[in-house]
């Protein structure tokens, strides 16, 4: 039987993310038009990322003026 008390693995944990512009602006208008908050629109995305790539290797093209160019 699990007990009531989190463990480790159930905390949240916080990660701060430099988004290119615009890209607020759309997550924001996706939260609203769904009803839901910033922050669930960005755990889904990155839900969904994670589960359609984790078995395949990524072609990482980064747009001009990223920190990765």
């Amino acid at each position: 039987m699990k007990s009531n008390r989190s463990t480790k693995d159930d905390l949240k944990q916080r990660l701060t993310v430099t988004l290119a512009p615009g890209q607020r602006v759309k997550l924001e208008a996706l939260a609203e038009a769904n009803n839901t908050t910033l922050a669930f629109i960005v755990r889904y995305a990155l839900t969904e990322f994670v589960e359609r790539h984790q078995s395949t290797q990524l072609e990482l093209k980064f747009p001009p003026g990223s920190e990765e160019d």
